[in-house]
């Protein structure tokens, strides 16, 4: 689900689809999965940091990932977590701001379902970095397709980002 032309969410399946990933141009991947959940092809060490791709135009190239151990239920654990987020998402739209003004790939943030951790992850980044309203937020999710509000504690979090 795109939210903005350098911000998208989804789920861990999304998350190795590489034709949706290279349709909307996704280079850079934040995985909040539970590690007893994620995908099998994550293995371990540094080079499991970048995920290869191949486009069917027989391109290769590969995308960033950060991969975050957050707990779904510890919201001060996820929360913790929000100013590496948007450090590398900025590192994704900012990019290249001097020579243009359109970002060099898109972000996508993602956890199992797509709908719990990333949504939050990706409206926080939306309310913090980028200074939008809760309401300009959630109604962005509702035009990018999102059949799901954001649970009453998310929206507490946002707006205590706000103030």
């Amino acid at each position: 689900m795109e939210l903005t032309e350098f911000l998208c969410v989804g789920n861990a399946a999304a998350a190795v689809n590489d034709r949706l990933l290279c349709r909307h141009s996704v280079f850079g991947l934040v995985d909040l999965c539970v590690e007893a959940t994620a995908p099998a092809s994550r293995g371990g060490g540094d080079a499991d940091r970048l995920a290869p791709c191949i486009c069917s135009n027989r391109l290769r190239h590969r995308r960033s990932v950060l991969r975050l151990n957050v707990s779904r239920t510890d919201l001060a654990d996820v929360r913790a977590c929000f100013p590496t987020i948007n450090r590398f998402v900025d590192g994704f739209c900012r990019r290249g701001e001097a020579e243009s003004t359109s970002p060099v790939g898109c972000v996508m943030i993602f956890c199992e379902t797509g709908d719990t951790l990333s949504l939050l992850a990706a409206a926080q980044y939306l309310v913090a970095v980028e200074r939008r309203t809760v309401a300009d937020v959630e109604h962005c999710l509702a035009q990018a397709g999102c059949v799901t509000p954001l649970v009453e504690a998310f929206t507490v979090i946002l707006h205590s980002i706000c103030n």
